[in-house]
Formats: C-alpha cells, structure tokens, sequence
C-alpha cells in the first residue's frame, strides 16, 4: 500500500471546488496499481480526472456546473455535462475505479442510496470505489449509512473508512468543515 506524498496532505481544506487545485490523497493512495477505466463523479476543475488520465486511465468526467466543466476541458479531458441523479447507468461492470468525492452533501438521502447502488453495479470486480463528502445539514447522510449500504453485500470489502474535521481559513475566519470517506472493493460479481 502506498503512503500519502507530503504535498497531497491538505489538499481538500477548501470547500470552494474553484481552489482546489492538488489530487485528493485518497485518489493517489489507493490506485496505485490498478489500470483500465475510471468514472468521476462531480469532477469539479478535473484534478482527479487529469491525474488518471496521464496514468492511462480511459476517464469519464461527470460534472453539472457549467463552469466546472470548461475548467476540466482545459485540463484535456472531454466530460459528460450531466446531473449524475440522472446520469444513464447502462454498464454493468465497467469501471475499475469510481470516485464520488464532495458530491453527495449537494444530494438528498434517497438520491444517494440510488447513486451507490448505481455505482456498485457499475465496477468491475476487483474495482474500487472511493467516496468522500462534507458532512451536510440539508441531509442526514453519514459514514455509518454509507457503510450500512455495504454491510451483508459480499460482493464488497470496505477497506477504508473515517470521519474527518479539518480547520480551514482559506475563505473568511477559523472555522471547520467536517466529513467522511470510504472505500470499498468489489470482490466479486
């Protein structure tokens, strides 16, 4: 397993997707050695999407914003302007790595349990997932319901899972945003 590279560490202390401009350390940590094709889910500028695709990743950059998505064109990557609530899940696994990162507080919980759903049928097996969200007050949504949609699935192993606080003062003053991150992998289909 790698370690996280000591420039990643705080990349995702901003809420505001236009500053963030590092990988997501999850994204580095956990796809070292793994190949073929990813689906990002809310893209946001394609930081996530550019790092896969220069590894040889054929990538699917999802993103609603109309902004987002100029941002992920000039990283070289051609992505879907789509709500992924209405995103056409017609492949059955076909990914071997989906992220979902700083998505889901934008979603009501019904709409999520759908995404996740759609995501599992959608990765290959031996695939891996990773999902990461701000905790959100216009949903209940937690680690603990995240990791519930997984619990008695054996085609899934979870093999990381946290909550988070960070301190950030990058927009305004001291304040803290707080989330949660999981990973799982699909061990069969």
């Amino acid at each position: 397993m790698s370690t996280f590279h000591k420039d990643l560490i705080d990349c995702y202390t901003k809420d505001n997707f236009y500053k963030i401009q590092r990988l997501n350390p999850l994204v580095f940590q956990y796809t070292q050695g793994i190949t073929g094709k990813a689906l990002d889910l809310g893209a946001g500028k394609g930081v996530n999407s550019k790092y896969l695709s220069d590894r040889g990743f054929e990538v699917t950059a999802v993103e609603i914003n109309p902004e987002a998505i100029k941002m992920i064109q000039r990283q070289g990557i051609d992505p879907q302007w789509e709500d992924i609530r209405e995103l056409m899940w017609s492949r059955e696994n076909h990914y071997n790595v989906i992220l979902c990162l700083y998505v889901f507080q934008h979603l009501e919980d019904d709409d999520i349990i759908k995404v996740v759903e759609q995501m599992k049928c959608s990765l290959k097996k031996e695939g891996i997932m990773i999902i990461s969200s701000f905790k959100a007050q216009s949903n209940r949504f937690s680690l603990e319901n995240l990791a519930h949609l997984f619990c008695g699935d054996h085609k899934f192993k979870i093999f990381v899972k946290d909550n988070w606080k960070r301190m950030d003062v990058s927009h305004g003053n001291l304040h803290y945003h707080e989330g949660f991150y999981l990973g799982a992998k699909k061990t069969c289909v």
